[in-house]
């Protein structure tokens, strides 16, 4: 059974992995997990490769980049929003990601592109680019393709999923604004007695102030 050694500090741990590959030899990677919950469960990952008779971690020459593979995915989008989710693909997913592996895309990896998102302006203004809204987007739009790639054997893990829920981008909600604004109440009589209570019926009473001879 694998085990886990960090060679890092407390603070900023670097986990590293031990186990046993499919060739018999023991061998020690760096998961590039932030914790050791996540570590952990990468190694039991490499363990489940080994079981099956394959290579625990491949070797990044023999590793399929994500470029093509999206490619792939693509061709296989029948949904209503296909149009859109291969345009933000072609826009934000495929310049960041075509030159990575699958194992290479770690949880690190998509915390500095989140942040890397958040920085981008626009020269003139100043203002982001992306909102929250966009970027959470673009997040589960590569969820998606992970899942996919699970799917067909190409992965073993989705490493969006393993994004703590307090760290995502979060779409602001939205205020609830009334869309009927209530009319005034007219001001209410000075005069006393029958007349003011006549008024009274046909302030509450619109339709009724013809029948009535009120005034508003």
């Amino acid at each position: 059974m694998g085990s886990l050694v960090n060679r890092g500090s407390r603070a900023r741990p670097k986990w590293y992995v031990k186990y046993k590959d499919s060739d018999g030899r023991w061998k020690m990677r760096l998961s590039h997990q932030p914790t050791k919950a996540q570590a952990r469960n990468y190694l039991a990952q490499i363990e489940a490769r080994v079981a099956k008779g394959k290579v625990g971690i491949r070797e990044v020459g023999d590793a399929p980049l994500l470029g093509p593979l999206m490619e792939q995915w693509l061709e296989t989008l029948t949904n209503r929003n296909a149009r859109d989710d291969r345009n933000r693909q072609k826009k934000h997913l495929r310049p960041k990601f075509e030159r990575y592996t699958l194992e290479g895309v770690t949880v690190a990896v998509l915390m500095r592109w989140i942040t890397e998102q958040r920085k981008r302006v626009a020269p003139d203004s100043g203002k982001r680019l992306l909102s929250e809204g966009s970027i959470r987007h673009n997040l589960n739009l590569l969820s998606r393709f992970f899942s996919w790639a699970i799917e067909q054997g190409h992965a073993t893990v989705n490493p969006v999923r393993q994004i703590p829920q307090g760290k995502r981008p979060q779409q602001a909600q939205k205020r609830d604004v009334p869309w009927l604004r209530p009319p005034p109440f007219p001001p209410l009589p000075t005069a006393r007695g029958p007349r003011a209570l006549l008024w009274g019926m046909g302030a509450m009473e619109p339709s009724r102030r013809p029948a009535i001879g009120c005034r508003a």
